[in-house]
């Protein structure tokens, strides 16, 4: 099969590209239609992306996040997303990259149900409070996306309410409260 072969050969070139900090090649091969960003290889089935998490290369990583239809999940034959790998092995520029990006997702867990953020090692004190407050502030951010997102719905009922005259969105008041709350 034609296609795979060229994925293959655009994933190891992709590989070769982020080990030696290539970034305009990274930038080229990403516009061959043919490129797989959620494409796997190696021993462990590990993602691109998974390889700029280990090179700890946030410009990388970055280039790899811009295409909209890349997976930042993917995970390795362990179970290991890009972010597991970046926390377990105390990446600190992977591990800010790759929280900045809603689309990462930190309650993944590996074979072993370990979390990226159980899996952040002992090793520097002041590594790992850096990473825990790196997830912390996500999950701040999170919650505050949640919280806008619900907003956004009462501002379109209230809306909704002033086009239609109907005045029963007795919740609204209540969800207002909440979100101050």
């Amino acid at each position: 099969d034609m296609s795979s072969s060229h994925s293959d050969e655009l994933f190891e070139r992709m590989r070769k590209a982020i080990q030696r900090k290539k970034y305009e090649e990274m930038e080229e091969i990403i516009r061959d239609r043919r490129y797989s960003p959620d494409a796997v290889g190696g021993d462990d089935e590990r993602s691109n992306l998974h390889t700029a998490s280990q090179k700890d290369d946030s410009r990388a990583i970055n280039i790899l996040l811009g295409q909209g239809n890349i997976d930042p999940n993917v995970e390795t034959s362990e179970g290991v997303t890009p972010l597991m790998l970046a926390s377990s092995q105390g990446k600190m520029e992977a591990l800010a990259a790759l929280l900045a990006d809603m689309r990462v997702d930190p309650e993944y867990s590996d074979n072993r149900d370990r979390t990226a953020k159980e899996l952040i090692p002992d090793g520097s004190v002041i590594k790992k409070a850096k990473a825990i407050q790196l997830f912390e502030e996500r999950e701040r951010r999170g919650a505050a996306e949640g919280k806008e997102a619900k907003l956004a719905i009462i501002i379109g009922n209230v809306h909704y309410d002033t086009e239609t005259g109907l005045d029963d969105l007795e919740g609204a008041g209540q969800d207002i409260e909440a979100i101050q709350g």
